[in-house]
């Protein structure tokens, strides 16, 4: 069952369905588990972007004095340049889903440092 948020805010379901997210070679992209994204996170060697909506939010974040930059998906496209380019970039959504596409994207756009993290916050918060 999906949280009240889900069927109440169209944010993420607009975001989710905007084509160019859903165009790119999603084999290609690289995948990493929580603990190893954990370790780059917490030693300062990759930044986590959480592309989760306000409301997912809720639920919970990381608890990260650097190295974490929320960024709904909803407004990715203003907060792009916020994204390091001196930092390979862990991005993560709830489940791994989103931000699979959102790293395909990056790829495209010539930025092999990027990963997805498997199993979005889900997995994050169980490790």
């Amino acid at each position: 069952m999906l949280p009240d948020y889900y069927h109440n805010s169209t944010a993420w379901k607009a975001s989710y369905e905007r084509p160019r997210f859903q165009e790119f070679q999603l084999g290609f992209v690289r995948h990493i588990d929580s603990m190893q994204a954990k370790s780059l996170v917490f030693s300062g060697q990759a930044m986590l972007v959480d592309l989760r909506e306000t409301e997912e939010t809720m639920e919970g974040k990381p608890a990260l004095p650097n190295g974490y930059l929320e960024c709904p998906l909803s407004g990715f496209e203003s907060a792009f340049n916020l994204v390091p380019n001196d930092l390979p970039v862990i991005f993560m959504c709830a489940h791994g889903i989103r931000s699979m596409r959102v790293a395909a994207w990056f790829q495209e756009q010539g930025r092999p440092d990027v990963f997805n993290l498997d199993g979005g916050f889900t997995c994050w918060e169980q490790d």
